[in-house]
């Protein structure tokens, strides 16, 4: 039979080694956790700078395509206001030149024609400003849209990774020191007792 005073040694001994070798495999799974979250965290936030790099883009080429628009409409009430005016002056021309008599008659027409150009130039300056008001609630439609596809994007939030403690291993290798010691003392007093 062994000596309580060897059995106590090697009862601490691989107490103490258990307690190392967990100790080491927590801080490995710790780093390899770390490491987890840190990639998370980066691919996240790739694909939010990605997202948003998108939604800018998009929201870009919209508002480009609208501003585009925009002009092209404004070109062809341009080329529609010259035109109606070109077309007033032609009348009021045509009556003038026609008319062998002025007076009452001849004023009323021209008054006529007058109003007429006037009316479809009022009707274009409204469809104008009608135009420019529903080219901005389309662009701040697609604003809207690119900041909610921005936000819907969320930050990853890393978690916490637990660290094995120092002081939780020197208090395991503490307790198997105390548990050898107790054992050797318990040994002992039974190899007296006998």
């Amino acid at each position: 039979m062994c000596d309580p005073a060897s059995i106590a040694i090697a009862t601490f001994a691989a107490s103490a080694i258990g307690a190392a070798v967990d100790y080491q495999a927590q801080s490995s799974q710790a780093r390899q956790q770390e490491q987890v979250e840190n990639q998370r965290f980066q691919e996240t936030e790739r694909f939010r700078f990605a997202n948003a790099e998108s939604a800018r883009n998009a929201f870009v080429e919209n508002a480009a395509q609208l501003r585009i628009k925009q002009r092209q409409e404004s070109t062809v009430r341009a080329d529609e206001t010259a035109r109606v005016d070109r077309e007033r002056r032609q009348v009021q021309g045509r009556v003038l030149a026609s008319a062998s008599t002025g007076g009452i008659g001849l004023d009323n027409i021209l008054t006529d024609v007058a109003r007429a150009g006037g009316l479809a130039l009022s009707n274009l300056e409204t469809q104008r400003t009608f135009d420019d008001q529903q080219t901005e609630q389309e662009l701040t439609g697609h604003r809207a849209q690119a900041l909610d596809a921005i936000a819907s994007a969320r930050p990853y939030i890393q978690q916490p990774v637990s660290r094995p403690s120092p002081l939780g291993l020197a208090v395991d290798i503490g307790t198997a020191g105390i548990n050898a010691y107790g054992n050797y003392y318990n040994a002992k007093a039974k190899r007296t007792a006998s």
